[in-house]
């Protein structure tokens, strides 16, 4: 058993490596090309290609199919590199589309035209699995076309591809305003009708409204993350979930999602309040507490997290019973940031209370909803100049 190298052109040569005869007399080659500047370069190569024959772990690109690569990709480099929720997701998304699609086709005749094709079809009315009319949202295309990027990123670096079909294709614009927001006359009148709800739900909202927080940052939100004293909240988890491992806390979003935010003077008294209902309830529980060593600040009534989906259905409820125009619940963290913005915070702060990685991010999400504030620049030249 012998290996040589072939020169194929510029910068390129072919790796043969000899397996013996077949039955029939046969013989047997593996062969690989690659792009190296010297002879010394491919001998390296050689030695590595040969290695990877002995150990039984080179796979032919030509024999592999997609469906196959993706879990070489979710053994090697998923499961390990993202995290548990993303992993999830991924998979939800692979399984259903991308597999039943493209999965067939051979790794190494994969181009550009097959994923520009999978996701122009996205695109058409009826794709939804879900019932509701239409075609899939942007985000939804461009979450795909992540994914694809990803697992077509990792052939790459393993050498089974030398580019990436999915390198170049084209981002989806978004509508970064779809989400909408309550003006500050509707924002009044929302607080006034949680007067009238359950202290937990009341608070819940409240904070969502007043601090900016995502559902994942108040459901993992435990009474030793508030200061009740100096009136400051700090957001350290993000509660999680998958169906493998249930419920878990994990790092925020980003690095400056992990953050101190001061809490509104007229909520404090009602989380007050609503602490020490808590401490009297859990007391009460004794054994059927199943909070463990946890302390959420929203809960279920012995201790357990909340799903991501409850909050959301309470919500539509909340709007329902009170007739109030239907916004989502992160919309609340929208209208915080408007609120904001409208009566002069400037972008840094709303920035770092919101917890994004940039000033940018805030700058681009939010500069087109505020036009209130437009309208009150134009006022000041009304009132100093207008006759």
């Amino acid at each position: 058993m012998a290996g040589s190298i072939e020169k194929r052109g510029k910068n390129s040569y072919r790796l043969v490596y000899s397996m013996g005869f077949d039955a029939n007399g046969k013989r047997i080659k593996r062969t690989k090309t690659v792009h190296v500047k010297t002879k010394k370069e491919a001998e390296k190569e050689l030695a590595k290609f040969i290695a990877e024959i002995e150990a039984g772990e080179y796979i032919k690109p030509a024999k592999m199919s997609l469906s196959d690569f993706i879990q070489l990709w979710r053994d090697n480099y998923a499961e390990k590199q993202l995290s548990p929720k993303t992993f999830e997701t991924y998979n939800n998304y692979i399984n259903t589309r991308i597999i039943p699609q493209l999965g067939h086709l051979q790794l190494a005749d994969i181009k550009p035209i097959h994923l520009i094709r999978f996701l122009n079809n996205l695109k058409k009315d009826e794709t939804r699995l879900d019932g509701k009319k239409g075609s899939l949202s942007e985000a939804t295309i461009n979450y795909y076309r992540r994914i694809l990027k990803n697992i077509f990123n990792r052939a790459v670096e393993w050498k089974f591809l030398q580019v990436n079909p999915a390198e170049k294709l084209p981002k989806e614009k978004e509508d970064i305003g779809k989400g909408d927001v309550y003006d500050e006359n509707e924002t009044r009148l929302l607080l006034k009708c949680l007067e009238k709800e359950d202290l937990k739900w009341r608070l819940y909202f409240t904070l969502a409204l007043t601090c900016g927080l995502r559902k994942g940052e108040l459901l993992a939100l435990q009474w030793e993350d508030i200061d009740l004293e100096s009136g400051t909240l700090y957001v350290k988890h993000s509660l999680s979930y998958t169906k493998e491992k249930g419920f878990f806390l994990k790092e925020p979003k980003s690095k400056k999602s992990k953050r101190e935010i001061a809490i509104p003077s007229f909520v404090l008294p009602l989380l007050k309040k609503y602490k020490n209902v808590r401490l009297r309830e859990k007391e009460k529980l004794q054994d059927e507490w199943e909070g463990g060593n946890y302390n959420f600040v929203f809960a279920t009534w012995n201790g357990k997290p909340h799903h991501h989906s409850y909050p959301r259905t309470k919500w539509e409820r909340f709007l329902k019973r009170n007739n109030l125009r239907y916004i989502r619940p992160h919309d609340l963290r929208h209208t915080s940031a408007t609120i904001m913005l409208n009566n002069g915070v400037n972008y840094k702060t709303v920035s770092e209370r919101l917890g994004h990685s940039s000033t940018r991010i805030t700058f681009d999400f939010y500069v087109h909803r505020t036009k209130e504030a437009d309208r009150s620049a134009a006022e000041c030249f009304d009132n100093q100049f207008g006759a």
